[in-house]
């Protein structure tokens, strides 16, 4: 998807006021492993950086040193660099799509006095995510894990240096072993993946992802995707009866909205996907606690 000069992420990613290209991206696993990278410039896949912030956060050091979960800017590059992903020259990180948006708002703040609102519903490319189940061996040494990664280039015409809800810990992008969670816009829907993972999958793993979209820093404040897994994962914790995973998450989602309203924000817009997994007999459970 960062390929794609359609989206806002990597090679289609939005400009800067300045006209420059700077990325967000993270991901996590299962396991609470996490990495990301923001405001990260001439690096045409953002998120392989995070993904190997990620992997070097696991290794140990024989000095005992904490390696970081995220590195921006400058830093960001040179780590990129060094670990030999492919680097390219700034201008060659600016699409003609990406460009030309610039361009006709860069001339319209310029006429307005610097007083016209730039936000992601004016119809700009959008942040992008991906969540991932993955699996090996059978039976008792079946092994489950789950990702969720997201990466954008921010607002168009953020200001340099801007780091958005894409690179944050808890904000963008949220994973956990036990329970899976998918929204998306102002209209959202849940599903549950029980019935496309039933066949030959582990009964007891489950995965939370979620990876929303929209204004950053609302996001950020919130620590959205958390808040939306943590929602799902009451639902199957101790004294969860009478907890449904659809009325858990509307709730989160209304929090979030009013939040917004109460600071004075006139868009809240955010949009996730959620992933539940559910072994057979909890599904029948779950659904008979809602109709008892």
């Amino acid at each position: 998807m960062e390929d794609d000069e359609g989206l806002n992420a990597g090679l289609g990613s939005n400009l800067t006021f300045k006209g420059t290209v700077e990325c967000d991206s993270a991901i996590m696993n299962g396991s609470g492993d996490f990495g990301a990278v923001g405001a990260l410039s001439g690096v045409r896949n953002p998120i392989s950086v995070a993904r190997r912030i990620l992997k070097r956060s696991t290794e140990p050091s024989a000095i005992g040193r904490v390696y970081p979960m995220m590195l921006v800017s400058a830093g960001a590059h040179a780590f990129a660099e060094k670990e030999g992903h492919a680097v390219a020259p700034p201008d060659e990180m600016i699409c003609e799509r990406a460009q030309k948006e610039w361009e006709y708002w860069r001339a319209r703040m310029a006429e307005a006095d610097s007083n016209v609102q730039v936000t992601q519903s004016d119809g700009l490319a959008d942040t992008v995510g991906a969540v991932v189940l993955c699996w090996d061996g059978e039976g008792d040494q079946r092994r489950v894990d789950v990702a969720a990664g997201v990466s954008s280039g921010g607002i168009l015409l953020k200001p340099s240096g801007r780091i958005g809800e894409a690179a944050i810990f808890g904000a963008g992008c949220w994973a956990s072993r036990r329970v899976a969670v998918s929204v998306s816009g102002e209209l959202y829907t849940t599903r549950s993946f029980d019935s496309a993972i039933r066949a030959g999958r582990p009964a007891e793993a489950l995965g939370v992802w979620s990876f929303p979209i929209g204004t950053g820093e609302q996001i950020v404040r919130a620590a959205l995707a958390r808040t939306l897994g943590e929602a799902v994962e009451r639902c199957y914790g101790a004294g969860a009866d009478g907890l449904d995973t659809h009325e858990e998450i509307e709730r989160a989602m209304t929090d979030f909205r009013e939040a917004c309203i109460a600071r004075g924000d006139s868009e809240a817009n955010a949009g996730a996907i959620v992933l539940v997994l559910e072994d057979e007999d909890e599904d029948k459970e779950q659904e008979s606690g809602r109709r008892s």
